[in-house]
């Protein structure tokens, strides 16, 4: 349980650093939910 995880932990840190990442990520995030 360390892989995808700690990325993700890792991501959503910088991500609280950084808004227009945050809106980045989100946009990616929900375009395959958008697509499927």
């Amino acid at each position: 349980m360390q892989g995808p995880i700690a990325g993700r932990q890792h991501i959503q840190l910088v991500v609280r650093n950084n808004d227009e990442l945050t809106k980045f990520l989100g946009a990616i995030t929900m375009l395959p939910v958008v697509c499927y």
